[in-house]
C-alpha cells in the first residue's frame, strides 16, 4: 500500500526521502514544487509549479542484490511505460533510464539513489519527474515533452501519480517472487529507444569521439554495447558504463 505526503514546495524530494531512515516501502513524497531538483549528470530538472508530477517513490528490495542494482532500474523504467501506456502514450526507454515519447522528446527523468549494506540494498529512493500538464518549456533543455503536449488532454495529477506507483511496486513484487533476470532484460530491451537496430550519432565522453552505431544491448549489469558502422562481431562492440558515452539528437 502507498503512503503518500504531500508538500508545498522542497528543494529535493530525493533529499527529503533519503531524510526519512525508518520511511517503509512504498513511501512517496510529492512536491507541488521542487526548488532545487536534480536529474542525472548533475542537471537541474525543470517542472511548472501543479502542472507536473515530481516526487520520490521508497523501495525496500528484498531479492535485488547492489551487484544487480540495474535490474531496480529496469523495473522502474518499465514501471512507467506501462503507466502512460495505460494513457494512450507509447513510450521509450533511453538508456540508462529517462523516458522518451512523441518522438526524439524526452517526458520523464529517473534519479535513482540506492542506499547499500553489504551485499544488498537496504533501500532505494526512485525520484521521478514526469511532465503532464506543461505546455511551454522555458529552459534550454534540448527536448522536452509533456503528456498535454502529445494527447492534447488535461490529466489529473493524483490518480496518474497513484499508477506510475503502483506500477512500479507491482513489477518489484512481481519480479521478487518469480525472478527471471533474462525475462526482465529482455523487457527492457524492447522498449529501448533508439533499439531498432539503424545507426545513430553518438559520442564517446573521454575522447569527444563522434560515430555512428546502432545500439546492440544491454547488459544485466547496465552495460550498453554499441555497433559502430560497418562492425561486424563481437569484437568490434564498443560497451559504455553510463555518463561515458552521450547519444546525440539528430
Amino acid at each position: 500500500m502507498l503512503t503518500i505526503e504531500y508538500v508545498s514546495t522542497c528543494g529535493s524530494t530525493n533529499t527529503l526521502l533519503a531524510s526519512r531512515a525508518d520511511a517503509p516501502h512504498a513511501t512517496v513524497i510529492v512536491a507541488g514544487e521542487q526548488t532545487a531538483g536534480r536529474g542525472q549528470r548533475g542537471n537541474t530538472w525543470e517542472s511548472e509549479a501543479g502542472k507536473n508530477l515530481t516526487f520520490s517513490l521508497l523501495l525496500r528490495p528484498k531479492a535485488i542484490r547492489a551487484s544487480r542494482q540495474f535490474e531496480l532500474s529496469m523495473l522502474v523504467s518499465l514501471g512507467i511505460v506501462e503507466a502512460l501506456a495505460d494513457c494512450g502514450i507509447e513510450a521509450w526507454i533511453k538508456w540508462p533510464n529517462d523516458i522518451y515519447a512523441g518522438g526524439d522528446r524526452k517526458i520523464c527523468g529517473i534519479l535513482i539513489e540506492n542506499s547499500i549494506s553489504g551485499a544488498n540494498i537496504e533501500r532505494s529512493v526512485a525520484g521521478i519527474g514526469l511532465n503532464v500538464n506543461q505546455e511551454v518549456f522555458r529552459s534550454d533543455a534540448p527536448n522536452p515533452v509533456s503528456m498535454k503536449n502529445i494527447t492534447g488532454r488535461e490529466y489529473a495529477l493524483e490518480p496518474l501519480l497513484r499508477s506510475v506507483c503502483c506500477k512500479i511496486t507491482g513489477l518489484l513484487a512481481a519480479y521478487e517472487s518469480h525472478p527471471d533476470a533474462g525475462e526482465l532484460s529482455e523487457r527492457y530491451r524492447s522498449r529501448l529507444w533508439r533499439g531498432d537496430g539503424e545507426l545513430y550519432p553518438f559520442r564517446d565522453v573521454s575522447t569527444g569521439e563522434e560515430f555512428h552505431a546502432s545500439l546492440a544491448g544491454v547488459g544485466n549489469d547496465g552495460v550498453l554495447s554499441l555497433l559502430p558502422a560497418g562492425g561486424t562481431g563481437e569484437d568490434a562492440l564498443r560497451k559504455y558504463l553510463f555518463k561515458e558515452v552521450e547519444f546525440l539528437l539528430k
